[in-house]
């Protein structure tokens, strides 16, 4: 449910960060399996894109640390919730992937001890479809990571504990509130498109049902008493 939900924040438009981190190992045995027993391959729970967009947080967690991981999936989510073309969202990932990379290097020491730095871009980028997700995961496994077990959710930089749906809603809310107080307030850049999203309304119209209960637009929303 929280995957689902998290879906509907980019098909409507919400303006809102957030990373997601999946679960990989069960989906890459289940593909491996598949593959050695000649069967055809079922849609993963998450889809190829979710599970790329896992390997890609993590790696930089990991190995480059928080900051870069967090930078990556706000640049990644950002962009998407304005995106509709699924090879252009493949596409921007792997863009976003080396831009944030090359802003910090990872460096190991190998078996010599002399310091090397990491090299994955061919694995990830030089590759396509379920071969980029099992060269991906290798990635992963190669730099000493730990795949997450369960999906979590990172909303604007904060990890939501639980992964409840009401706890989702309740934050996807609070979020969604200080984003309009600000634009209220004059605190974003009126040339920004998340400020011509919420005054505008000129990404989507209507908020989900489940998201937000309240004014049919934004702008509505921005101009209201409650602010």
């Amino acid at each position: 449910r929280v995957i689902a939900m998290a879906k509907q924040c980019i098909e409507q438009r919400l303006p809102i960060r957030f990373g997601l981190i999946f679960e990989s190992e069960t989906a890459l045995a289940k593909h491996r399996a598949d593959q050695e027993a000649g069967t055809p391959e079922e849609d993963m729970t998450y889809g190829d894109a979710g599970e790329q967009l896992f390997r890609l947080f993590r790696g930089l967690h990991k190995t480059h640390g928080h900051v870069a991981a967090m930078v990556f999936a706000g640049a990644y989510a950002e962009k998407a919730v304005f995106m509709d073309d699924p090879e252009r969202m493949e596409q921007m990932r792997k863009e976003e992937f080396r831009s944030v990379a090359k802003m910090f290097k990872p460096v190991a020491k190998d078996e010599s001890g002399k310091l090397t730095r990491l090299k994955y871009k061919a694995a990830l980028n030089a590759t396509e479809g379920r071969t980029k997700l099992a060269k991906s995961t290798e990635f992963v496994r190669g730099a000493g990571l730990n795949a997450a077990e369960e999906p979590a959710l990172v909303i604007n930089g904060q990890m939501v504990q639980g992964s409840g749906e009401e706890e989702l809603i309740r934050t996807v809310q609070f979020q969604q509130q200080m984003l309009q107080r600000k634009v209220y307030y004059g605190e974003v850049d009126d040339r920004s498109p998340i400020y011509k999203q919420v005054v505008g309304g000129s990404a989507h119209k209507r908020y989900h049902p489940l998201i937000v209960e309240g004014p049919q637009s934004s702008k509505l929303f921005v101009s209201s008493e409650a602010i």
